[in-house]
């Protein structure tokens, strides 16, 4: 569904606002509710359909860098010699690896480690890495994507839920009825209601933890099957 229908839809189903009509206050409303419920499943798990690919461009004697502004935090990002950038901690940069003049030490090697250091008056997050190559070289990852919000100028349009996947939309429904419950007044349903969506919710996030793909499908040696069979049957081996 997009934004229109979804709210279209919960007005029929709770007979809240004009089903007909949206862009009514009630429609209003539901964006905001919408909004606040992406927020919350977008928070409560690193869900695939949030990943976003990343470029850092490495210049020789820079060490402080800005994300793009729809990226939340580093995934993983490769550093080269099949190894991932480390995320340290600041008293780890301050304790072991902050470069120190008075012994000689530089930025300059090969990227190993990078801090989070605030964000940029655009809210971009700031990050340092360790290490800067003396050749311009651009870094690769995953970082993880923040979700643009709606705004009342997207009601009527048809706008896209996407990166929004169809099989969550039952879960942000369940919290959209909370909200929708809580402006009606109907106390004796609200937490009834969330507590049924945080349960769609963490059967989501279950059912994503589980991968059939990631389980091996190759037969146990003899040797192990036979041991785990002994262990099984009380025998020490």
């Amino acid at each position: 569904m997009n934004l229109d229908e979804l709210i279209a839809y919960e007005k029929r189903l709770t007979q809240y606002g004009n089903p007909a009509s949206p862009t009514d206050q009630a429609a209003k409303d539901l964006v905001v509710s919408i909004n606040s419920g992406l927020d919350r499943i977008a928070t409560n798990w690193l869900w695939d359909w949030l990943y976003h690919d990343i470029s850092i461009s490495l210049v020789p004697g820079t060490t402080d860098y800005t994300l793009d502004t729809d990226i939340t935090k580093i995934i993983d990002v490769y550093a080269g010699n099949h190894q991932s950038l480390r995320n340290i901690s600041l008293k780890e940069y301050h304790n072991f690896l902050k470069d120190d003049a008075d012994l000689g030490e530089t930025t300059e090697g090969d990227p190993g480690w990078y801090l989070y250091i605030g964000r940029a008056a655009s809210g971009a997050r700031k990050i340092r890495i360790g290490d800067i190559p003396t050749t311009s070289t651009t870094l690769s990852g995953f970082g993880k994507l923040k979700l643009t919000r709606f705004s009342n100028s997207d009601l009527g349009t048809g706008k896209s839920m996407l990166p929004f996947p169809t099989e969550g939309e039952s879960v942000l429904m369940a919290f959209m009825e909370a909200d929708i419950y809580r402006l009606q007044g109907k106390k004796d349903l609200i937490f009834p209601q969330e507590q049924l969506a945080l349960a769609k919710l963490k059967e989501w996030r279950g059912e994503e933890a589980t991968d059939p793909s990631n389980s091996a499908t190759s037969n146990l040696p003899a040797f192990l099957r036979n041991r785990m069979t002994n262990r099984r049957n009380g025998y020490v081996v």
